[in-house]
């Protein structure tokens, strides 16, 4: 099948899921092509590997909200005719277009060049923008507007595929269409990490790291609080970047615990960081986003060893709970992160057996059910069941 990918917010790379995506369904004799956003100087067409990829300019799209809402409302229709004229080329039997925002105009130019339509949910969209700020009379108008698109795509499309079971019955209760819904989940590249695993220790060792994007909704502000009521001294490393560094670098000024930022790094070096501390943290609020989500880092900690210390949002509560590797605490309360962190200091210290086991656990259920083998097979079953109904 020829396969036209539309990444509705992201440039591709370094979009790590649609990458991965690719990947799995090549080797199926599956031939790719991706429409992408252009975010900065990139080519507007390059093949790369094998796969075509088209990039589109937005206008204005730097500019913090009056941006954001111009995209949202007006210029994702206008790249409708530029999918278009790019799918009449390509001549795609499927569209996937990646998150709700361009989903309207790839199911419009799906039904023109008669194409089935699949749909791919990273996050609960709606849930992401009200965690980045879009709140208010904007707010509410972009909510409402895509409100009204997922009424309209879901029940449309041939698939939806989503990264995590949560999302999944949310989709199929509101929308009745159980019978489309998929959860193909943001998995760890086994591969990838084996690499990584097998590497010598980072030069440093960290207590606890903390990988990943660094925004309000992250609730890395919970953990910084939770750090100044840990009496014992703790090395941190917290490893990425985003809008929220400069106030959690002022926070972590005062603080008796070593706490390094530092900033992007590499895949591998990011991972040595993890492979070199016990302990994970992501310290997640409980919003719509992040209820409907999973990290890849969940995966990340758990096979390499860092035993995870998440809070209650379901999909991390259930993971960690069900696996037995690791510790979980109420979103948001720093009183009982701090708790938690005292805990997990202590069995680290003083019974490392039982330490032992949760690292155990964590990579037993990554390398038996939560790796990228595992989750890219049910996209190509996805794939394979289009084919029949074709």
């Amino acid at each position: 099948m020829r396969i036209l990918m539309v990444v509705s917010d992201n440039t591709y790379p370094p979009d790590i899921r649609v990458e991965k995506e690719i990947k799995a369904l090549m080797p199926d004799g599956h031939v790719i092509g991706v429409v992408c956003l252009r975010l900065g100087k990139e080519p507007l067409y390059e093949v790369i590997n094998g796969t075509q990829v088209w990039r589109l300019k937005v206008p204005l799209r730097h500019v913090r909200l009056i941006g954001r809402a111009l995209e949202l409302t007006v210029f994702r229709h206008m790249l409708y005719r530029k999918i278009g004229a790019i799918a009449r080329d390509f001549r795609p039997d499927v569209i996937h277009v990646h998150d709700l925002p361009l989903a309207m105009a790839a199911i419009k130019v799906a039904t023109r060049v008669n194409a089935r339509f699949v749909v791919d949910l990273h996050e609960h969209y709606i849930g992401l923008l009200e965690d980045r700020g879009l709140k208010g009379l904007l707010g509410w108008l972009m909510a409402t507007i895509l409100t009204k698109e997922e009424r309209r795509v879901y029940p449309s499309a041939d698939a939806i595929i989503t990264v995590v079971e949560e999302h999944k019955h949310r989709i199929e209760q509101e929308f009745r269409v159980k019978d489309r819904v998929h959860a193909v989940s943001n998995t760890a590249d086994i591969h990838a990490l084996r690499r990584v695993k097998g590497h010598s220790k980072a030069k440093m060792r960290w207590d606890m790291c903390y990988v990943g994007a660094i925004s309000p909704e992250r609730g890395l502000d919970t953990f910084l609080d939770a750090l100044s009521k840990v009496k014992q001294r703790i090395r941190v490393a917290i490893v990425g970047t985003g809008s929220g560094i400069d106030k959690l670098r002022a926070k972590a000024q005062n603080q008796r615990h070593d706490i390094m930022f530092t900033g992007h790094l590499p895949f591998s070096k990011a991972m040595e960081c993890v492979a070199s501390s016990p302990y994970g943290i992501i310290p997640y609020r409980r919003t719509r986003l992040t209820e409907h989500t999973v990290p890849h880092k969940l995966f990340q900690y758990m096979y390499l060893g860092a035993v995870p210390i998440v809070s209650d949002v379901p999909p991390l509560k259930r993971i960690v709970s069900t696996g037995r590797c690791g510790l979980v605490f109420r979103a948001g309360d720093a009183d009982d992160l701090a708790h938690t962190i005292e805990k997990a200091m202590d069995i680290y210290r003083n019974h490392t057996d039982e330490w032992r086991d949760m690292a155990m656990h964590g990579t037993k259920a990554v390398e038996e059910r939560y790796n990228w083998s595992a989750d890219a097979e049910k996209l190509r079953i996805v794939y394979r069941n289009l084919e029949v109904d074709k």
